[in-house]
């Protein structure tokens, strides 16, 4: 199977996102000659981000492996013994790849299939772990307060940003949204709880973060308001690159209540029954396992946090027992 080459510039995220579905099929179909140029492509493009400091994911170490063997060609001052053409410094050289030489790249590909396997495999239990600690998180919440206010939002880059963020700046740009989180101010004052996941898209390849934030109903009313603020935070710590997508629209709303799809975001109490069901609903959207496509195929280290929640048991929380 061949892909058509882009006539425009790609993001970070896009790039990793089209080399992970090259380095699937060929582990999964072969490598062949009419793949090359495309292939060639990949590797031009994957040059230009590659970040020796970076951890990247699953597929992502496969193709990794099969550049560093052609890179090994191509900085060679000696073209391979029988080849008929020489080196540029460049991937020209791809091109004219025989089907013995192809079939022996394929080979180191397809040894990385068990560690593929093994990576995902992590993220799916990871992902079980999340639900089961924010659903615990979030059930004490609500069992604490009387009523308590449900935003959601989701953080993202405008589409004329994208092709020039990087997951550097992405990871930069949310600490410094969690920092002003855990300081509470501005659009965070009177809030009791949040949770986010930070993920990359497969639609538009963007880098983005899931974002829910539970406020005291007592002193805020209007979710949508709150939704606003945070995004217009945002899009300021992101010197205007950042942009936002609001829950709370009606449109958004009244279509998911017609599908039957109703969503704990606005006010919820406990003295209404289902209304913690909803906020669970709500909540691990986050953690589902099933969204291994939106996982992050790049970290800052291995051990970067993709998903977080705040903590219950703490001093300024007013009637709890500590243990």
């Amino acid at each position: 199977m061949t892909s058509q080459i882009p006539n425009q510039p790609l993001s970070e995220s896009q790039i990793l996102l089209d080399i992970e579905k090259f380095t699937q099929e060929i582990i999964s179909s072969g490598l062949y000659c009419e793949q090359l140029m495309y292939f060639k492509y990949l590797l031009e493009q994957f040059d230009l981000i590659y970040d020796i400091d970076l951890f990247y994911c699953d597929y992502l170490q496969a193709f990794i492996k099969l550049k560093l063997i052609l890179d090994g060609m191509r900085y060679s001052p000696f073209p391979p013994i029988g080849s008929d053409y020489q080196i540029a410094g460049n991937y020209d050289f791809v091109l004219s790849l025989t089907p013995e030489q192809l079939q022996e790249l394929l080979q180191q590909a397809q040894l990385c299939k068990s560690s593929i396997y093994t990576d995902i495999q992590q993220f799916q239990l990871q992902e079980v772990d999340n639900a089961k600690s924010l659903a615990e998180y979030l059930t004490k919440l609500f069992k604490h307060y009387s009523r308590i206010l449900v935003v959601r939002v989701d953080l993202k880059y405008t589409k004329e940003a994208q092709t020039d963020i990087n997951i550097k700046q992405f990871y930069q740009h949310f600490e410094k949204m969690r920092n002003r989180i855990s300081n509470q101010d501005t659009c965070f004052e009177n809030l009791h709880g949040y949770a986010w996941a930070m993920e990359q898209g497969t639609e538009n390849g963007g880098y983005h973060v899931h974002l829910l934030l539970i406020y005291s109903a007592d002193k805020h009313r209007r979710g949508s308001y709150l939704a606003q603020q945070v995004g217009e935070k945002w899009i300021e710590l992101t010197n205007q690159q950042g942009t936002y997508y609001n829950l709370h629209n009606k449109a958004y709303i009244n279509q998911l209540i017609m599908q039957g799809n109703e969503i704990g975001i606005g006010t919820l109490s406990r003295e209404v029954e289902g209304d913690l069901e909803k906020l669970l609903k709500v909540g691990l959207y986050l953690t589902k396992e099933t969204k291994e496509s939106q996982r992050l195929r790049v970290k800052t280290t291995k051990g970067m946090q993709t998903f977080g929640h705040g903590q219950f048991e703490i001093d300024s929380r007013r009637g709890i027992k500590k243990g």
